[in-house]
């Protein structure tokens, strides 16, 4: 009867192990051998050249609570299909949103062996008196900014709206929305809604310096030029708590009102031109569900970076912006001078998401970014340190997620 029920466990771990996804950069190339599918795969592969981490490095990066803390690492380790994942605060969102994923992915895709942490942030915080010796240990981000010392060695990976199920959702409402809002209908308009996010790294929102975030620049041009372009902040946020961050919020609720309604992604598909514009670091899946509508992109051009920006090209994919936006209103004049043009990059940016952004290539991706990272890690064995995620995932878990977002919302409407 043991032998038997020995039997039973080798086979089903044998059929689970024959059921999961092998993905390789060549096969995932063998399915479609675009020019921009190749340039995502030969960014993600190449971005690990002459790289090299061990767990001991690792560890190193990890027991430095002020960083870890600070900068909102998360470390997960994948040995043998089975999850691991730990962070200082596991009701941080985008901790929340790796974890959910992960543990569904390793559910599907063969992967190596890994140990990797992640900094679960829109950016790297400058900071004095963290040594620059452990933010140099490879780990990933989901965005980057080239121009930033401490984030341009990072790695990339897909950012944590982007691997949510709603980003499946959002896509098919948006391939419906298309069919309803034809080209020729739309409003010949620049629009955009958001928060007041890009102050987080640097220097906060006030008085003295609202002129140099290219979020507001657009909202007060908005207001000077409204049959132009409609844009408002629908949250504000990063703006400084000394006398001149309150008495900017003061101005701009007298300018602008406070319109905090939410205006979902297909509601943004009458008008014709689409921007996005970067806040602490790139607007994430902004850009993927702009390109995949019937609209046009309106791409600021910056520095900050996600993993499939190699594949996608001006006048191609998008229309750029400078990133000061003071080419604003020639763009716009060069799009209504050359609509079908026009017309022709969007088409060009609903095909370039439907081949290379789907859930399905998310994870492909996924996939090849993990099995690469592993050829750069030293260790012959990689050894499980941190929790299991079916230990994350608890009721104890739940209830302090549960608790403090309660606390966040309440904080939020007070101040």
């Amino acid at each position: 009867m043991a032998i038997r029920l020995l039997f039973i466990l080798v086979f089903a771990n044998l059929s689970f192990a024959q059921e999961l996804k092998v993905i390789t950069p060549e096969s995932y190339l063998n399915e479609n051998s675009s020019l921009e599918r190749e340039a995502i795969v030969d960014f993600i592969v190449h971005q690990f050249d002459g790289k090299k981490v061990s767990q001991a490095e690792l560890d190193k990066l990890w027991n430095d609570k002020e960083i870890r803390k600070k900068q909102h690492l998360a470390r997960f380790q994948i040995i043998n299909q089975k999850l691991y994942a730990e962070t200082m605060d596991i009701s941080r969102i985008y901790f929340l949103k790796l974890l959910e994923y992960l543990d569904n992915f390793v559910k599907r895709y063969k992967i190596n062996d890994v140990d990797f942490i992640v900094y679960a942030r829109d950016e790297i915080t400058p900071n004095n008196n963290i040594e620059e010796e452990l933010l140099r240990i490879p780990a990933f981000m989901m965005s980057k900014n080239l121009k930033a010392s401490y984030e341009q060695d990072k790695l990339l990976m897909p950012d944590a709206h982007i691997i949510k199920k709603h980003w499946g959702i959002v896509s098919n409402e948006i391939k419906k929305e298309n069919t309803l809002s034809p080209w020729d209908k739309k409003i010949n308009k620049i629009f955009w809604r958001g928060a007041s996010t890009g102050g987080a790294a640097e220097h906060m929102y006030n008085i003295s310096n609202f002129d140099k975030f290219a979020r507001l620049k657009l909202v007060f041009l908005s207001k000077l030029y409204p049959d132009l372009i409609d844009a408002k902040m629908n949250r504000f946020a990063d703006f400084s708590t000394d006398q001149d961050g309150k008495s900017l919020r003061n101005i701009l609720s007298i300018l602008f009102g406070n319109d905090k309604i939410y205006i979902k992604e297909v509601d943004h598909l009458k008008y014709k031109y689409l921007i996005a514009i970067d806040g602490n670091t790139c607007p994430w899946v902004r850009v993927p569900w702009i390109m995949l509508s019937n609209s046009v992109l309106v791409k600021q051009e910056t520095q900050k970076i996600e993993w499939f920006y190699p594949a996608i090209k001006p006048y191609v994919h998008y229309v750029p912006v400078k990133e000061d936006l003071t080419d604003i209103f020639a763009q716009i004049e060069w799009m209504k001078a050359n609509d079908e043009k026009v017309k022709e990059i969007s088409e060009n940016a609903q095909k370039f998401v439907n081949n290379e952004l789907m859930p399905e290539n998310i994870d492909a991706q996924m996939a090849i970014i993990l099995n690469e990272y592993s050829k750069i890690q030293q260790d012959k064995r990689i050894v499980a340190t941190i929790t299991p995620a079916d230990d994350v995932i608890s009721i104890k878990a739940f209830i302090l997620v549960i608790g403090n977002r309660i606390k966040k919302y309440f904080w939020n409407l007070f101040h």
